[in-house]
């Protein structure tokens, strides 16, 4: 349950007015070791500074903001959780000030990270957004997911929206996904720095669920067969039930919010069937392919 970039500022309609008005919000940052690594010549550290400075500018003046970074103090340390920035608006200088002295280093506490941003947002009291921006799997607990569900159970109110920048490996991938469903949240992947940016700019908007670009094509036998030429039907089932029923078209387009997808096309003229699964998680929209093998 893959899912590049998190309910996009949904408060429940149950809140005060004032609290949706003022919807408290961290930042996580990942300061572990691996944001040394490069992408295009550049560290991610370095992009995600950039990218979250111009998101400081949009941040809405009348909402609170504050940061917590992991991972930027000690090796192996997994206790090395700094709440930099409490929450509060009019925030945006000091959090960036703030990031731009991180140097990472360290491990990888996401789920602990988390719970230390619920505590500073009063969870058990006002509604709370987490956003987690981060590039590696969780190297402090066996079971994030099961921590993060036990925390919202005691939340009046609590979404945790995951990015996933530059990861492609699948269990970390289900695991920062498993992360944000269990609050509700979005998860969203992103592979660049302008797509790490959208996705930071959609969750700011509070536009509604991050979509992609999905396209589902079938071919004869496998990946380097041609496209199924007789016609055919899709059904796509997504996180939360049937999508679509009986659609047809190869390639079939759709516009879906980001999540996992099972497509199950079928031959007319034989019953043929096949299935495959498709991940729409990146910011910027794109093409997402699943090939499907057809018996002749």
């Amino acid at each position: 349950m893959k899912v590049m970039i998190l309910a996009l500022l949904t408060c429940l309609l149950s809140t005060p007015v004032l609290a949706q008005e003022r919807l408290n919000t961290i930042l996580v940052m990942d300061g572990s070791g691996s944001m040394k690594e490069r992408l295009d010549g550049v560290t991610k550290m370095q992009i995600a500074k950039r990218v979250v400075g111009r998101m400081l500018q949009e941040f809405p003046a009348d909402q609170r903001l504050g940061l917590i970074v992991y991972g930027q103090s000690a090796l192996g340390n997994c206790g090395d959780i700094d709440t930099l920035v409490n929450p509060n608006v009019g925030t945006g200088q000091e959090i960036g000030r703030q990031l731009r002295q991180i140097a990472p280093l360290g491990e990888t506490p996401m789920a602990a990270a988390i719970v230390a941003a619920a505590e500073a947002l009063q969870y058990q009291s006002s509604p709370a957004r987490v956003i987690l921006v981060t590039d590696g799997a969780e190297t402090c607990s066996d079971d994030p997911c099961r921590a993060i569900r036990r925390l919202k159970e005691l939340a009046v109110d609590l979404t945790a929206h995951v990015i996933g920048f530059d990861i492609t490996d699948e269990a970390t991938l289900t695991q920062m996904a498993c992360i944000a469903d269990a609050t509700g949240g979005q998860f969203a992947t992103a592979a660049s720095a302008d797509e790490l940016a959208m996705a930071l700019s959609a969750l700011t908007r509070a536009d509604g669920p991050l979509r992609g670009r999905a396209v589902f094509i079938a071919r004869l036998g496998d990946r380097n067969g041609g496209l199924v030429q007789d016609a055919i039907s899709w059904n796509i089932t997504g996180p939360d039930g049937p999508v679509v029923r009986r659609a047809q078209g190869n390639p079939l387009v759709l516009e879906l919010p980001f999540g996992r997808y099972q497509a199950t096309t079928a031959r007319h003229k034989d019953g043929a069937r096949a299935t495959g699964n498709l991940f729409i998680g990146t910011a910027a929209g794109g093409t997402g392919t699943v090939f499907l093998p057809a018996t002749r």
